[in-house]
């Protein structure tokens, strides 16, 4: 693999790594924007406009959208986070110049008053739908009590208040402020040629109108210690979401924490793993590491029967504030260690598993890595390093959600 990096005159970030072994191509358009770039009154609306750019720029409908993609038989999405917003296809080599044609063109929207009034229903939609999915409630709500205030908490859907007032001019106003070249990077993964791929970049994107961005702010996370208990009648599991605080996705810690996620709440062979699910407690338990801009969450799930809830969220904060006074046995480590490491080789022969820990590696301004550099760090990782976690990822304060047909809990 051959990594390239380059910034065209008007400020738009450009990235490649080419590897003739591989049988696609992948690229994708990472903009620095989200849900915690929004104001309270706007919320939803970096979300909204990734639906926006796929109804059309000035050179093509929505449709003519669609018929590109199907002609080229690409594989495309696009996600918004807190953070980010990222379009992407993966296409055979030979589509190069036409998927760049195509994606480049999207991040021109048009967001036409049409558009953007059929748009806001299937968005008002989206959130009803995610109002009837238990997992992703107590989700939504763990995060908005552990971050309060701060911009984090803010919905990535938005609210049905947010959305419904939203206008087509507040749209506009929002693409005009955020998706400034400067704001953005392309990334381009797989079998292809850098100095073909940047001269199509300078062909579709160099014309872009160069401006500033304001600064993400990035006010300090002040991690809450609370427990809140909600009553979802039509549910019939009970779902537990423990938030602490974690390291930054800016942190050299990171490797490590992913390990520890891996040990105590993997979908096997983990602590939790082996307290609840083997023992018939929970149909469901995991832990996961979730990185941001200055800040990060260890967050942990768990499903289960409404009768057992009590007994399983004393199992669940009893197995994660033991952790470092039990430490880690060499077996567990050298297991955990094997999971992620499958993970990213295996990941590795796939274009499109490629760019996104490179894009966003690159977005927050992180060194390029190898993947035998990534394989060293991890394989690297040892019992102390995991204890010394205990002061950046204590796991023993949480902000508790506990969502379901239970009224209560003692």
């Amino acid at each position: 693999m051959n990594f390239y990096e380059q910034t065209l005159d008007n400020g738009l970030r450009v990235f490649g790594e080419s590897s003739q072994t591989m049988k696609s191509v992948t690229m994708g358009f990472f903009v620095k924007t989200g849900s915690r770039d929004e104001i309270p009154e706007i919320n939803g609306v970096s979300h909204f406009l990734e639906h926006m750019c796929f109804k059309g720029s000035d050179r093509r409908s929505a449709d003519e959208i669609k018929l590109d993609f199907d002609k080229m038989g690409a594989q495309y999405n696009a996600f918004t986070s807190n953070e980010n917003t990222v379009y992407y296809l993966q296409v055979l080599p030979e589509f190069l110049e036409p998927a760049l044609n195509l994606l480049s063109d999207m991040m021109r929207p048009a967001v036409r008053k049409e558009d953007f009034d059929l748009e806001k229903k299937v968005i008002l939609e989206e959130i009803a739908r995610s109002e009837d999915m238990p997992a992703f409630l107590a989700y939504k709500k763990a995060m908005q009590f552990y971050f309060e205030t701060h911009a984090l908490g803010h919905l990535v859907l938005g609210t049905t208040d947010s959305i419904q007032k939203l206008t087509h001019e507040q749209m506009r106003d929002y693409v005009q402020k955020r998706y400034a070249p400067e704001n953005m990077l392309l990334g381009c993964t797989g079998n292809f040629g850098w100095k073909e791929f940047l001269r199509l970049t300078e062909k579709f994107c160099a014309d872009w109108e160069s401006y500033s961005v304001e600064p993400r702010r990035l006010a300090s996370v002040e991690p809450r210690e609370t427990r809140q208990t909600f009553h979802k009648t039509q549910a019939h599991r009970e779902q537990i979401v423990l938030i602490g605080p974690a390291p930054s996705r800016q942190s050299s810690e990171r490797e490590a924490v992913d390990l520890l996620s891996v040990i105590l709440g993997a979908s096997t062979n983990s602590r939790l793993y082996w307290a609840l699910i083997d023992k018939g407690l929970a149909d469901d338990a995991g832990c996961e590491y979730m990185a941001f801009d200055r800040a990060g969450i260890f967050y942990t799930q768990v499903s289960c029967d409404p009768e057992r809830t009590q007994k399983v969220l004393e199992i669940t904060q009893d197995v994660l504030r033991k952790t470092y006074r039990e430490g880690f046995s060499a077996e567990e480590i050298e297991a955990a260690k094997n999971k992620l490491l499958t993970g990213i080789v295996v990941g590795s022969e796939q274009s499109i598993s490629r760019l996104f820990p490179l894009g966003m590696d690159r977005l927050y301004d992180l060194p390029y890595r190898t993947l035998a550099e990534e394989v060293r760090l991890i394989e690297q990782l040892t019992s102390q390093e995991l204890l010394a976690l205990r002061d950046v990822c204590p796991l023993d304060r949480f902000t508790t959600v506990v969502l379901g047909p239970l009224e209560r809990l003692n």
